[in-house]
């Protein structure tokens, strides 16, 4: 058949399987689906799935309602102080579990990019350490005998 015939049938596929169609759009799924075997297939699948549906009671809504409003608040919020301290012993074992990480096992960025650890900065500083580069030697001797080196 058509496209345009089988784009409005796979819309009123659903419809017409749960008996929701009047007559003449009952009447023209029909006859497509007589006449078309993509339809057809499609017509069998929908058939299927609405046979495994569960039929649901009319009155589940108010009744699951009810449920919740006769429930007790003290057994509905019991769960709140004990997921926090839960989230808070999982927080704490991650954080120790990271600490216990022996040092230079090759995860930190400085240790995956080697100029990371000798680029100068503009305040004359790596790492906290001071950049001596610009001493003269006599000067560099100097610190080195204050030291007491």
């Amino acid at each position: 058949m058509n496209a345009n015939g089988c784009d409005r049938v796979k819309e009123l596929l659903a419809p017409w399987v749960r008996a929701e169609l009047g007559a003449a759009d009952r009447r023209f799924v029909e006859d497509h689906v007589d006449g078309c075997g993509e339809c057809s297939a499609e017509a069998s699948l929908v058939r299927a799935l609405h046979a495994g549906a569960p039929i649901l009671p009319d009155d589940l809504v108010e009744r699951v309602t009810a449920s919740i409003a006769a429930t007790p608040l003290r057994r509905r919020v019991w769960m709140g102080p004990r997921l926090a301290a839960a989230a808070i012993v999982v927080l704490a074992l991650g954080t120790a579990l990271m600490w216990r990480q022996p040092p230079g096992n090759g995860n930190g960025v400085l240790v995956e990019e080697p100029l990371a650890m000798t680029w100068p900065t503009d305040d004359g500083f790596i790492a906290g350490v001071a950049m001596l580069d610009d001493l003269s030697d006599e000067a560099l001797a100097e610190l080195l005998e204050e030291l007491g080196g």
